[in-house]
Protein backbone atom coordinates (compact mmCIF):
# COMPACT_ATOMS: atom_id res chain seq x y z
CA UNK A 1 0.00 0.00 0.00
CA UNK A 2 1.58 3.56 -0.94
CA UNK A 3 2.24 5.87 1.52
CA UNK A 4 -0.81 8.10 2.31
CA UNK A 5 0.45 11.64 0.82
CA UNK A 6 2.89 10.12 -1.19
CA UNK A 7 2.66 9.94 -5.12
CA UNK A 8 2.57 6.77 -7.54
CA UNK A 9 3.29 7.42 -10.71
CA UNK A 10 2.50 3.76 -11.83
CA UNK A 11 -1.01 3.53 -10.46
CA UNK A 12 -4.36 5.41 -11.81
CA UNK A 13 -7.71 5.17 -12.20
CA UNK A 14 -8.99 4.14 -15.44
CA UNK A 15 -11.63 6.90 -16.06
CA UNK A 16 -11.80 6.01 -19.63
CA UNK A 17 -16.03 4.41 -18.64
CA UNK A 18 -16.83 8.27 -18.35
CA UNK A 19 -16.58 8.81 -21.91
CA UNK A 20 -19.79 6.70 -22.44
CA UNK A 21 -21.77 9.85 -20.39
CA UNK A 22 -23.42 12.02 -23.13
CA UNK A 23 -22.40 15.51 -22.94
CA UNK A 24 -24.74 18.45 -21.22
CA UNK A 25 -27.19 20.26 -22.91
CA UNK A 26 -26.50 23.62 -22.82
CA UNK A 27 -28.07 25.54 -19.99
CA UNK A 28 -31.59 27.09 -20.65
CA UNK A 29 -33.52 29.15 -18.46
CA UNK A 30 -36.09 27.12 -16.48
CA UNK A 31 -39.76 27.39 -16.95
CA UNK A 32 -42.08 27.66 -14.36
CA UNK A 33 -45.47 28.58 -13.11
CA UNK A 34 -44.77 31.60 -12.54
CA UNK A 35 -42.78 32.30 -16.16
CA UNK A 36 -44.97 29.90 -18.36
CA UNK A 37 -47.94 32.88 -18.46
CA UNK A 38 -44.91 35.84 -19.57
CA UNK A 39 -45.72 37.70 -22.55
CA UNK A 40 -44.17 36.15 -25.72
CA UNK A 41 -42.30 38.11 -28.18
CA UNK A 42 -43.36 38.80 -31.62
CA UNK A 43 -41.70 37.00 -34.37
CA UNK A 44 -39.65 39.47 -36.14
CA UNK A 45 -38.99 39.04 -40.30
CA UNK A 46 -35.56 38.68 -40.91
CA UNK A 47 -35.19 40.48 -43.62
CA UNK A 48 -36.88 44.07 -42.43
CA UNK A 49 -37.87 43.31 -39.21
CA UNK A 50 -41.37 43.88 -39.39
CA UNK A 51 -43.29 42.51 -36.45
CA UNK A 52 -45.38 40.03 -38.14
CA UNK A 53 -47.74 39.05 -34.84
CA UNK A 54 -49.54 40.77 -32.29
CA UNK A 55 -49.63 40.06 -28.51
CA UNK A 56 -53.01 38.37 -28.24
CA UNK A 57 -53.67 39.97 -24.85
CA UNK A 58 -53.03 43.45 -27.50
CA UNK A 59 -55.34 42.30 -29.86
CA UNK A 60 -57.93 41.30 -27.06
CA UNK A 61 -57.74 44.62 -25.92
CA UNK A 62 -58.33 45.85 -29.42
CA UNK A 63 -61.26 43.67 -30.05
CA UNK A 64 -63.07 44.97 -26.69
CA UNK A 65 -62.48 48.57 -27.68
CA UNK A 66 -63.82 47.81 -31.27
CA UNK A 67 -67.10 46.23 -30.02
CA UNK A 68 -67.73 49.29 -28.09
CA UNK A 69 -67.74 50.91 -31.48
CA UNK A 70 -70.80 48.46 -32.54
CA UNK A 71 -68.77 47.58 -35.75
CA UNK A 72 -70.20 45.73 -38.22
CA UNK A 73 -68.46 42.09 -38.53
CA UNK A 74 -67.08 42.31 -41.88
CA UNK A 75 -65.50 45.50 -40.36
CA UNK A 76 -64.41 43.57 -37.33
CA UNK A 77 -62.62 40.97 -39.67
CA UNK A 78 -60.94 44.01 -41.49
CA UNK A 79 -59.54 44.85 -38.49
CA UNK A 80 -58.31 41.86 -37.43
CA UNK A 81 -56.77 41.40 -40.39
CA UNK A 82 -54.91 45.11 -39.49
CA UNK A 83 -53.51 44.59 -36.43
CA UNK A 84 -52.28 41.03 -37.65
CA UNK A 85 -50.64 42.73 -40.60
CA UNK A 86 -47.08 43.64 -40.84
CA UNK A 87 -46.35 47.23 -40.22
CA UNK A 88 -45.76 47.81 -43.83
CA UNK A 89 -49.00 46.06 -44.57
CA UNK A 90 -50.79 48.43 -42.01
CA UNK A 91 -49.08 51.31 -43.53
CA UNK A 92 -50.19 50.36 -46.86
CA UNK A 93 -53.81 49.74 -45.20
CA UNK A 94 -53.82 52.91 -44.24
CA UNK A 95 -52.85 55.04 -47.65
CA UNK A 96 -55.63 52.92 -49.40
CA UNK A 97 -58.10 53.97 -47.03
CA UNK A 98 -57.30 57.84 -47.29
CA UNK A 99 -57.41 57.30 -50.68
CA UNK A 100 -60.94 56.26 -50.61
CA UNK A 101 -62.08 58.81 -48.20
CA UNK A 102 -60.63 61.82 -50.57
CA UNK A 103 -62.27 59.65 -53.25
CA UNK A 104 -65.64 60.13 -51.57
CA UNK A 105 -65.08 63.56 -50.56
CA UNK A 106 -64.21 64.66 -54.07
CA UNK A 107 -68.21 62.93 -54.66
CA UNK A 108 -69.58 64.63 -52.14
CA UNK A 109 -68.47 67.94 -52.58
CA UNK A 110 -68.78 67.69 -56.60
CA UNK A 111 -72.76 66.61 -55.87
CA UNK A 112 -73.37 69.81 -53.37
CA UNK A 113 -75.50 72.43 -54.84
CA UNK A 114 -74.52 75.62 -55.73
CA UNK A 115 -74.12 78.04 -53.33
CA UNK A 116 -77.16 80.74 -52.91
CA UNK A 117 -77.79 83.75 -50.67
CA UNK A 118 -79.57 81.98 -47.59
CA UNK A 119 -82.68 83.44 -45.73
CA UNK A 120 -80.48 84.81 -43.09
CA UNK A 121 -78.09 86.62 -45.92
CA UNK A 122 -80.56 88.06 -47.64
CA UNK A 123 -82.30 89.52 -44.32
CA UNK A 124 -78.81 91.39 -44.13
CA UNK A 125 -78.65 92.04 -47.78
CA UNK A 126 -82.06 93.94 -47.26
CA UNK A 127 -81.05 95.65 -43.96
CA UNK A 128 -77.75 97.79 -44.96
CA UNK A 129 -79.37 98.35 -48.48
CA UNK A 130 -82.45 100.24 -46.66
CA UNK A 131 -79.50 101.85 -44.66
CA UNK A 132 -77.58 102.66 -47.50
CA UNK A 133 -81.00 104.12 -49.60
CA UNK A 134 -82.10 105.82 -46.26
CA UNK A 135 -78.55 107.48 -45.56
CA UNK A 136 -78.19 111.29 -46.29
CA UNK A 137 -74.57 110.53 -47.33
CA UNK A 138 -75.38 108.73 -50.60
CA UNK A 139 -74.67 110.50 -53.44
CA UNK A 140 -75.63 108.04 -55.65
CA UNK A 141 -78.95 105.97 -56.20
CA UNK A 142 -77.71 103.89 -59.29
CA UNK A 143 -74.11 102.25 -60.43
CA UNK A 144 -72.02 99.88 -58.98
CA UNK A 145 -70.46 101.84 -55.98
CA UNK A 146 -72.68 101.47 -53.01
CA UNK A 147 -73.65 98.11 -54.46
CA UNK A 148 -69.81 96.82 -54.23
CA UNK A 149 -69.78 98.89 -50.41
CA UNK A 150 -72.99 96.67 -49.64
CA UNK A 151 -71.36 93.29 -50.44
CA UNK A 152 -67.62 94.12 -49.03
CA UNK A 153 -69.50 94.98 -45.64
CA UNK A 154 -71.11 91.63 -45.54
CA UNK A 155 -68.42 89.55 -46.68
CA UNK A 156 -66.33 91.12 -43.68
CA UNK A 157 -69.06 90.41 -41.66
CA UNK A 158 -68.95 86.14 -42.86
CA UNK A 159 -72.87 85.94 -42.04
CA UNK A 160 -73.61 82.67 -44.32
CA UNK A 161 -70.96 83.69 -47.13
CA UNK A 162 -68.17 81.13 -47.99
CA UNK A 163 -64.85 82.09 -46.91
CA UNK A 164 -63.06 81.41 -49.91
CA UNK A 165 -65.75 83.63 -52.27
CA UNK A 166 -63.74 86.29 -53.45
CA UNK A 167 -61.92 83.03 -55.31
CA UNK A 168 -65.44 81.87 -56.46
CA UNK A 169 -66.43 83.85 -59.56
CA UNK A 170 -69.42 82.63 -59.21
CA UNK A 171 -70.25 83.02 -55.68
CA UNK A 172 -69.36 86.74 -55.81
CA UNK A 173 -71.43 87.14 -58.89
CA UNK A 174 -74.53 85.88 -57.71
CA UNK A 175 -73.78 87.59 -53.94
CA UNK A 176 -73.49 90.84 -56.49
CA UNK A 177 -76.57 90.07 -58.30
CA UNK A 178 -78.53 89.43 -54.84
CA UNK A 179 -77.84 92.78 -53.84
CA UNK A 180 -78.32 94.54 -56.80
CA UNK A 181 -81.66 93.30 -56.83
CA UNK A 182 -82.46 94.49 -53.06
CA UNK A 183 -81.21 97.66 -54.31
CA UNK A 184 -83.82 97.49 -57.35
CA UNK A 185 -86.68 96.47 -54.72
CA UNK A 186 -86.04 98.97 -52.01
CA UNK A 187 -85.69 102.04 -55.13
CA UNK A 188 -88.75 101.14 -56.28
CA UNK A 189 -90.81 100.37 -52.80
CA UNK A 190 -89.24 104.06 -52.18
CA UNK A 191 -90.90 105.48 -55.57
CA UNK A 192 -94.14 103.80 -54.94
CA UNK A 193 -94.51 105.09 -51.35
CA UNK A 194 -93.74 108.52 -52.63
CA UNK A 195 -96.51 108.40 -55.08
CA UNK A 196 -99.14 107.24 -52.94
CA UNK A 197 -97.96 110.73 -50.88
CA UNK A 198 -99.35 112.46 -53.32
CA UNK A 199 -101.89 110.03 -55.75
CA UNK A 200 -104.56 107.57 -55.40
CA UNK A 201 -105.75 105.60 -57.89
CA UNK A 202 -109.32 105.73 -59.28
CA UNK A 203 -110.50 102.81 -61.82
CA UNK A 204 -107.21 102.26 -63.86
CA UNK A 205 -105.76 106.07 -63.43
CA UNK A 206 -103.72 107.75 -60.93
CA UNK A 207 -105.04 110.81 -59.90
CA UNK A 208 -103.50 113.43 -58.33
CA UNK A 209 -104.65 114.53 -54.56
CA UNK A 210 -105.72 118.20 -53.30
CA UNK A 211 -101.96 119.50 -51.82
CA UNK A 212 -103.67 119.40 -48.37
CA UNK A 213 -104.90 115.89 -48.57
CA UNK A 214 -101.57 114.83 -49.51
CA UNK A 215 -99.23 113.09 -46.94
CA UNK A 216 -96.62 115.88 -44.78
CA UNK A 217 -93.18 115.26 -44.86
CA UNK A 218 -92.99 113.72 -41.59
CA UNK A 219 -95.70 110.95 -41.90
CA UNK A 220 -93.93 110.52 -45.26
CA UNK A 221 -90.47 109.89 -44.08
CA UNK A 222 -91.97 107.88 -41.25
CA UNK A 223 -93.11 104.85 -43.85
CA UNK A 224 -89.85 105.21 -45.29
CA UNK A 225 -88.10 104.43 -42.62
CA UNK A 226 -90.67 101.97 -41.40
CA UNK A 227 -89.18 98.41 -40.94
CA UNK A 228 -85.30 99.53 -41.60
CA UNK A 229 -82.71 100.38 -38.93
CA UNK A 230 -82.74 104.00 -40.09
CA UNK A 231 -84.13 107.12 -38.13
CA UNK A 232 -86.79 109.97 -38.62
CA UNK A 233 -84.70 113.01 -38.19
CA UNK A 234 -84.68 116.40 -39.93
CA UNK A 235 -81.85 115.73 -42.11
CA UNK A 236 -83.62 112.80 -43.64
CA UNK A 237 -87.39 114.55 -44.21
CA UNK A 238 -85.49 117.32 -46.05
CA UNK A 239 -83.50 114.31 -48.39
CA UNK A 240 -87.45 113.27 -48.63
CA UNK A 241 -88.56 116.61 -49.72
CA UNK A 242 -85.99 116.53 -52.38
CA UNK A 243 -87.31 112.88 -53.72
CA UNK A 244 -90.73 114.57 -53.59
CA UNK A 245 -89.79 117.41 -55.24
CA UNK A 246 -88.30 115.55 -58.01
CA UNK A 247 -90.81 113.48 -58.53
CA UNK A 248 -93.16 115.62 -59.29
CA UNK A 249 -90.86 117.19 -62.62
CA UNK A 250 -90.11 113.32 -63.25
CA UNK A 251 -92.67 110.39 -62.38
CA UNK A 252 -91.10 107.80 -65.04
CA UNK A 253 -88.27 105.26 -65.48
CA UNK A 254 -85.68 108.40 -65.25
CA UNK A 255 -86.71 109.47 -61.89
CA UNK A 256 -83.47 108.15 -60.27
CA UNK A 257 -81.15 109.37 -62.15
CA UNK A 258 -82.94 112.47 -62.16
CA UNK A 259 -82.81 112.25 -58.52
CA UNK A 260 -78.94 111.58 -58.34
CA UNK A 261 -78.93 114.59 -60.31
CA UNK A 262 -80.30 116.90 -58.15
CA UNK A 263 -78.54 116.02 -55.11
CA UNK A 264 -75.02 116.54 -56.52
CA UNK A 265 -76.44 119.38 -58.29
CA UNK A 266 -77.19 121.33 -55.28
CA UNK A 267 -73.93 120.08 -54.29
CA UNK A 268 -72.26 121.70 -57.17
CA UNK A 269 -74.34 125.00 -57.24
CA UNK A 270 -73.44 126.38 -53.80
CA UNK A 271 -69.62 124.88 -54.75
CA UNK A 272 -69.88 122.06 -51.36
CA UNK A 273 -70.28 125.06 -48.63
CA UNK A 274 -71.60 123.41 -45.70
CA UNK A 275 -73.74 126.35 -44.69
CA UNK A 276 -74.94 127.02 -48.04
CA UNK A 277 -76.20 123.81 -48.93
CA UNK A 278 -78.35 123.51 -45.47
CA UNK A 279 -79.83 126.45 -46.62
CA UNK A 280 -80.59 124.83 -49.76
CA UNK A 281 -82.04 121.84 -48.20
CA UNK A 282 -83.75 123.66 -45.77
CA UNK A 283 -85.63 125.72 -47.81
CA UNK A 284 -86.87 123.03 -50.02
CA UNK A 285 -87.96 120.96 -46.37
CA UNK A 286 -89.47 124.40 -45.64
CA UNK A 287 -91.45 124.49 -49.07
CA UNK A 288 -93.06 121.37 -48.70
CA UNK A 289 -94.19 121.37 -45.44
CA UNK A 290 -96.46 124.71 -46.10
CA UNK A 291 -97.45 122.99 -49.60
CA UNK A 292 -98.38 119.21 -48.66
CA UNK A 293 -100.63 118.14 -45.83
CA UNK A 294 -101.28 119.79 -42.77
CA UNK A 295 -98.37 121.80 -41.25
CA UNK A 296 -99.17 120.73 -37.41
CA UNK A 297 -96.10 118.87 -36.32
CA UNK A 298 -92.40 119.50 -35.05
CA UNK A 299 -90.19 117.44 -36.89
CA UNK A 300 -87.29 116.07 -33.87
CA UNK A 301 -84.52 113.47 -34.36
CA UNK A 302 -84.78 110.35 -33.06
CA UNK A 303 -81.46 108.09 -32.03
CA UNK A 304 -79.66 106.75 -35.15
CA UNK A 305 -78.96 102.77 -35.11
CA UNK A 306 -75.15 101.08 -34.99
CA UNK A 307 -76.38 99.92 -38.13
CA UNK A 308 -77.20 103.49 -39.98
CA UNK A 309 -74.36 105.00 -38.14
CA UNK A 310 -71.94 102.15 -39.24
CA UNK A 311 -73.16 102.56 -42.90
CA UNK A 312 -73.15 106.96 -43.12
CA UNK A 313 -69.25 106.12 -42.12
CA UNK A 314 -68.86 103.68 -44.61
CA UNK A 315 -70.42 105.75 -47.28
CA UNK A 316 -68.81 108.74 -46.29
CA UNK A 317 -65.53 107.46 -46.59
CA UNK A 318 -66.13 106.35 -49.96
CA UNK A 319 -67.47 109.58 -50.86
CA UNK A 320 -63.57 110.83 -50.07
CA UNK A 321 -61.92 108.51 -51.51
CA UNK A 322 -63.74 109.12 -54.80
CA UNK A 323 -62.92 112.91 -54.62
CA UNK A 324 -59.48 111.28 -54.29
CA UNK A 325 -59.23 109.89 -57.50
CA UNK A 326 -60.37 113.31 -59.21
CA UNK A 327 -58.36 115.18 -61.26
CA UNK A 328 -56.01 118.05 -58.83
CA UNK A 329 -57.18 120.83 -60.23
CA UNK A 330 -61.25 119.60 -59.65
CA UNK A 331 -60.44 118.86 -56.58
CA UNK A 332 -58.86 121.82 -55.26
CA UNK A 333 -61.92 123.88 -57.02
CA UNK A 334 -63.99 121.73 -54.47
CA UNK A 335 -62.95 121.49 -51.32
CA UNK A 336 -61.33 125.23 -51.11
CA UNK A 337 -64.13 126.83 -53.22
CA UNK A 338 -63.56 129.86 -55.61
CA UNK A 339 -63.50 131.72 -52.59
CA UNK A 340 -61.47 130.08 -49.98
CA UNK A 341 -64.15 128.49 -48.24
CA UNK A 342 -63.70 127.17 -44.49
CA UNK A 343 -62.71 123.19 -43.59
CA UNK A 344 -66.51 122.92 -42.18
CA UNK A 345 -67.89 123.92 -45.66
CA UNK A 346 -65.35 122.39 -47.63
CA UNK A 347 -65.92 118.75 -46.02
CA UNK A 348 -69.66 119.03 -47.15
CA UNK A 349 -68.52 117.47 -50.46
CA UNK A 350 -67.67 114.00 -48.89
CA UNK A 351 -71.00 114.08 -46.39
CA UNK A 352 -73.18 113.53 -49.21
CA UNK A 353 -75.36 116.86 -48.49
CA UNK A 354 -78.25 116.86 -50.81
CA UNK A 355 -78.73 118.60 -53.74
CA UNK A 356 -80.22 120.98 -56.51
CA UNK A 357 -83.58 121.68 -58.25
CA UNK A 358 -83.00 119.69 -62.09
CA UNK A 359 -84.90 119.81 -64.97
CA UNK A 360 -87.19 116.83 -64.66
CA UNK A 361 -88.02 114.33 -67.36
CA UNK A 362 -92.34 113.62 -67.97
CA UNK A 363 -91.85 109.90 -68.86
CA UNK A 364 -94.27 108.05 -66.44
CA UNK A 365 -93.69 104.95 -68.08
CA UNK A 366 -91.82 103.18 -65.30
CA UNK A 367 -92.34 103.13 -61.88
CA UNK A 368 -89.19 101.61 -60.36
Amino acid sequence: MPRRGGSNNNTSINLDFLDSIPPSPEKSTPTSAHTSNARKRPRVDSNNGDITTVNSNAVLAAKRLAATKKLKKDDMADYEAYLNDSAFGREARTHLLMLQVNTKLDKIISSQPTWEPSSGLMKNINSYVASSSLSTSLLSFRGDSTRDLVVNKLISLGLDIPENIRQDAAAIDRLNKAVEEAFTQRRSSMKKIIRDSMYHKVGGSWVRLDDQDCTNIYDLTKSLVHGTHSSLTAELCARVAIFRMVYVGSPGKEYWVQVDGTINGIRKKYEYKRREIAKAVKFILEEDRQKYGINEYTITDDDQTDIQNEVDQLIQAQNLKSSNNDNDEEIDAEINGPENSSTEEAQARNDGEPGSAHSPSTDKDDDT
